[in-house]
Order: structure tokens, then sequence, then C-alpha cells
């Protein structure tokens, strides 16, 4: 599991004020909290093949009316080992909070093809039981 601090997704997270970061060890480690709820939050990197890529793109996209009805249709989607797609996640562990943003593989690197998506409430649960 990749630290909070090393993933992209947290440059845009550390001034969210749901969210609680304390830092400890000189700054090397965090405990990060979703703070209406107490709960400690869960940082993940999960690889996804072409298409289930594209599924989860077109997902995070989708206007939020569209949004919570894609995820719920698309189904549990299977992990990838070396897959085009790497979705960061970060979720509570209670499952009221999610925050993800998806990059695909080109010219040797991944690149952001969604901007960072946060859902909260059932229907972060919805999300993250999808995934």
């Amino acid at each position: 599991m990749p630290s909070f601090k090393s993933m992209e997704i947290s440059k845009e997270l550390s001034n969210d004020n749901r969210l609680s970061i304390k830092n400890s060890l000189f700054g090397i480690l965090s405990k990060v909290t979703y703070q209406p709820t107490h709960s400690k939050i869960v940082s993940k990197k999960i690889e996804y093949t072409q298409e289930d890529g594209g599924k989860l793109e077109r997902a995070i996209n989708a206007n939020a009316d569209n949004r919570i009805r894609q995820f719920s249709n698309m189904g549990k989607l299977r992990e990838a080992h070396l897959g085009n797609y790497l979705l960061e996640i970060c979720h509570s562990e209670d499952q009221e909070f999610a925050a993800m943003r998806l990059f695909r593989f080109a010219q040797m690197v991944y690149q952001p093809v969604t901007d960072v998506c946060i859902i909260e409430g059932s229907d972060a649960k919805t999300v993250i039981s999808s995934l």
C-alpha cells in the first residue's frame, strides 16, 4: 500500500478541509483522517486493462448525475498487472469518502486522464465496491 504523500493525488487533497493530515517522524509518515467520521484514509494504486480503464475513465468523467449510475452498472473491475491505466484512490475505512484520479500509460509515463473526483456518503460505497 503506497503512502499518502507518495501519490500524485495527495497534492490536491492536502488542502481539502474534509481531511486532517498529521505528519510524524520528521514529516516522513502521514496520518490522514476523514474529518466528518474520523475514519482513517487508505491509499491505493490499482492498475487496469485498456477495457476496464476505459470504463473507469468514462465513469469518472461523467457528469455528476450519471457518474454513480455508471459505477453501479460496470460491476466489479479486475486488477491487471502492468495495466494501461493506473487509478490512484484514497478512501476512508468506513467508505464514506473516496477521492480518485485516473492515469493512462503514454510516452513511457502515466499521464492524468481525469481530474480528481471526490465522492462522499453512500455514493462512495458504491464506487469503492466496484474497484
